[in-house]
């Protein structure tokens, strides 16, 4: 279910970069595995819609805690860069550590800096 909070791609990134996120993702989906293009468009908006790291975390960007996530976990993480599953973090006093993705599940996307 999309998050009524959440930040649009457009707004995060602006129209022309936020059409060639979701054109590499779905481009990815029909040629690794070789869904039809409807169907990996479909897959695409909906997991960008629910705030999927799996489908939206790349290097650049900000995720913050959930409201109704553990209060013990950071409450930011910025992605330094992604490399499959995994990711390379800051939190806010700079310490960086490799994380796995499903990590980012506790947060929100809300900043995606220098791409605009």
């Amino acid at each position: 279910m999309p998050d009524p909070h959440a930040i649009t791609l457009n707004h995060l990134i602006g129209p022309d970069r936020a059409g060639q996120f979701l054109n590499t993702r779905i481009q990815n989906l029909t040629t690794q595995d070789l869904l039809p293009r409807e169907t990996a468009e479909r897959m695409v908006c909906q997991a960008v819609a629910a705030g999927d790291p799996w489908t939206l975390a790349a290097g650049g960007q900000q995720w913050n805690l959930r409201l109704d996530a553990d209060p013990e976990l950071p409450p930011q993480l910025y992605v330094v860069r992604r490399a499959g599953g995994r990711f390379l973090a800051e939190d806010e006093d700079g310490q960086q550590e490799t994380l796995g993705l499903s990590i980012l599940e506790s947060y929100q996307l809300t900043h995606w800096y220098g791409t605009r």
